[in-house]
């Protein structure tokens, strides 16, 4: 047998000529980033295979000095990613159950950041990590923090925090925009603050000159991506677009207080017809009132029954202001202007869950939605198609072995067996087992705490109910989601003799990249739905 040699780490005092192991067999992870005289050590497989989203590691501080190690978190239970130091070392944020933590190295004291505040709804979005700290005043004594809706100054000392935005009043989230600054956590400049906010399907930015008050820039409704401020903190650059405008850059100086379109990307659009865009309210059985987007075809009229594609994935109202340039290159096959320009109406539900129940609560909201977008206009009952990928593959094929609503159907990438996939790995590594109980399937016991609910909300376990037509399709190299996955509902389908059609495409893992396959897929399934919606011929390749 041969022997297995690893790499550590050490340091060297080139004064006094003397090193100091840092990593070895019990620690064989470091930390060195801003370390000032101190690193972190620990090692990721303190409590075995990782069964949660992310495993559980003991943190310690080492110092380079004495070589010393002590325990600085027991059982860290968020990303290494999320371990935030402050512009000069000293001090460590992080996040740790349920709470924000600060922890002074010169002091070697703990800080519980979260139970500062005077707002509850901070406890809301910090439960996973979701916003760290922004950044710090310039001598380190407090840290700008988020609850739900404002922005906080949060000192390390007993002085009460400070809210610095007043968005709770009104509904309106606001986030932070620090200027290009490298740094983990960066000086936030008080002199001059650059918001962006959001409410609803409105968005916008604003600004604070001198720490008073906030003063709007741009607030509607129109989708961005991407904002930069100056290092001076003194302007603003960010893009903007709508569901008719394609992209544009926008400009704003607190100096001169004017807002300016610096490049209005593809201004060609405006000489071309575009579909119409609502949103749909409705609500799920559990009386949750829900928002779906409805994009109309191109050139609708009252006195015609149009057909209709959902397109599905979690919560979709979000992109409600997307531009989409109609493209044969889509990574899932589907493109909503493709579809629109075609005379489909394109609708997004948005879906939320219940613990235990993903597929069922999944089919409630999918069939709520897309009967209330039915109601309100010309929508042929008996025409519409049900299309999705990767969760949303999976939520496709579950929805069809529940309701015989939907004409036609296309899954990509979908998983078709909670149980087969509970015991792989995914990208040969990781094991899987926490995607089923604490991330997106949202199970909560493992296989064999609840084997049956396994089952139930395995499509393959309910094929048999399946009557529409299905497409399914994926990559053979998907280290994600095993393209074998939808082999086994392929199969399962033609033994029942049920209408099916598989493509497995080469070298393409989880999303369709080589533009040969991504022209391909897009082109079949517009053939797949034209057929069994529009009543198109059977493309050749369509069994």
């Amino acid at each position: 047998m041969g022997q297995l040699f690893r790499n550590f780490h050490s340091v060297w005092d080139v004064k006094k000529n003397k090193s100091l192991r840092i990593t070895d067999e019990e620690f064989p992870q470091a930390i060195y980033k801003n370390a000032n005289n101190q690193v972190l050590v620990y090692n990721q497989s303190t409590y075995g295979f990782k069964t949660h989203y992310r495993n559980r590691i003991d943190l310690y501080r080492m110092n380079l000095v004495t070589g010393k190690r002590t325990l600085l978190i027991k059982k860290y239970d968020h990303s290494i990613n999320q371990l935030k130091r402050s512009p000069s070392g000293r001090f460590l944020l992080y996040g740790h159950q349920g709470q924000w933590w600060c922890y002074d190295m010169k002091k070697q004291k703990k800080i519980n950041l979260t139970a500062k505040y005077s707002s509850p709804e901070s406890y809301k979005i910090m439960v996973n990590g979701l916003e760290p700290p922004v950044g710090w005043n310039e001598n380190e004594t407090a840290v700008f923090m988020y609850d739900k809706y404002d922005l906080w100054k949060v000192f390390l000392d007993d002085k009460t925090p400070v809210r610095i935005t007043r968005g709770k009043e009104k509904g309106i989230t606001y986030s932070l925009i620090n200027p290009h600054i490298k740094s983990e956590t960066p000086y936030v400049n008080e002199q001059a603050l650059f918001f962006s906010m959001t409410k609803g399907l409105l968005r916008g930015y604003a600004y604070s000159k001198n720490k008073k008050n906030i003063h709007p820039v741009d607030f509607k409704s129109f989708y961005t991506e991407r904002s930069i401020s100056s290092p001076d903190g003194k302007s603003i650059a960010y893009t903007t677009e709508t569901n008719k405008r394609p992209t544009a850059i926008k400009y704003f100086s607190i100096k001169n207080k004017k807002l300016k379109t610096l490049v209005q990307s593809n201004p060609h659009y405006k000489t071309y017809q575009w579909y119409h865009t609502d949103t749909i309210t409705y609500s799920n059985k559990q009386g949750k009132r829900l928002i779906g987007t409805l994009r109309y075809p191109i050139g609708y009229q009252k006195d015609s029954l149009y057909p209709m594609i959902v397109n599905i994935y979690e919560k979709k109202s979000q992109f409600y202001n997307d531009y989409i340039n109609p493209s044969q290159y889509n990574h899932s096959g589907v493109n909503a202007s493709n579809l629109t320009s075609k005379g489909y109406f394109v609708f997004l539900p948005d879906i939320v869950y219940k613990v235990g129940e993903p597929g069922f609560s999944a089919v409630d909201c999918i069939v709520s939605g897309t009967k209330a977008a039915i109601k309100t206009a010309a929508i042929d009952p008996k025409r519409i198609g049900l299309t999705g990928y990767s969760f949303g593959g999976y939520e496709t094929m579950f929805t069809i072995t529940q309701t015989h609503l939907f004409t036609a159907a296309a899954a990509g990438a979908g998983i078709s067996s909670f149980n087969w996939n509970y015991v792989t790995t995914e990208q040969q590594i990781a094991y899987r087992y926490y995607m089923h109980e604490d991330y997106q399937f949202r199970l909560k016991n493992s296989l064999y705490d609840d084997y049956q609910g396994y089952l139930d909300n395995s499509p393959l376990y309910h094929a048999k109910n399946v009557q529409t037509p299905l497409l399914l399709y994926a990559g053979d190299k998907d280290d994600h989601v095993s393209y074998k996955q939808s082999i086994a509902f392929h199969l399962a389908l033609k033994r029942l003799h049920r209408e099916n059609a598989l493509l497995i495409y080469p070298d393409e893992a989880h999303s369709i990249i080589a533009p040969t396959h991504q022209r391909d897929i897009t082109r079949k399934i517009e053939q797949w739905f034209g057929h069994y919606l529009k009543d198109e011929s059977k493309a050749g390749w369509m069994p």
